[in-house]
C-alpha cells in the first residue's frame, strides 16, 4: 500500500509549510535567558545602616498634645507612643518599655559607678 499525502488542514493537522523539516528543532532559538536586573540604587553596604538610623530617629515629627501641635524627634514619639499604649494596658507594650527602662538603668549605673567598681576589683 502506498500512503496518499493529502493536504487537509485542520486541527492537528498543520498545512505542510509550517511543519517542522526533517532534522529541525522544534524551537531553534530556545527558550531566551532571563535579563539581568539592573542594581538596585539604594545599597546597604554604601550606606552605613547607624548613620540611617541616627538620622530617622532625630527627624523632627510633628504630633499632638491635647489641642497643641507639638514637633519633637521621631525617637521621642515613638517612646511615647510606646510608654501611652503601656500605660493603656497592652502587654507587649508593657514589655517592651519596661526592658528599655531597665536596659538604660543598668547602662547609666554602668556608667556612673565604673570608676567605683574598678577600684575595688584592684
Amino acid at each position: 500500500m502506498s500512503k496518499k499525502h493529502t493536504n487537509k488542514v485542520g486541527y492537528g493537522k498543520p498545512p505542510i509549510s509550517g511543519q517542522f523539516k526533517k532534522g529541525q528543532s522544534g524551537n531553534p532559538n530556545g527558550r531566551p535567558r532571563k535579563e539581568k536586573q539592573a542594581e538596585p540604587l539604594y545599597h546597604p553596604a554604601a550606606h552605613p545602616t547607624r548613620e540611617l538610623m541616627r538620622s530617622e530617629a532625630l527627624r523632627p515629627v510633628t504630633t499632638r498634645e491635647g489641642d497643641q501641635q507639638v514637633q519633637m524627634p521621631a525617637s521621642q514619639a515613638v517612646i511615647r507612643a510606646l510608654g501611652i499604649a503601656a500605660i493603656k494596658g497592652g502587654p507587649m507594650a508593657q514589655r517592651t518599655y519596661l526592658d528599655m527602662v531597665k536596659a538604660e538603668d543598668e547602662r547609666t549605673f554602668i556608667h556612673k559607678f565604673s570608676c567605683c567598681i574598678a577600684k575595688s576589683k584592684d
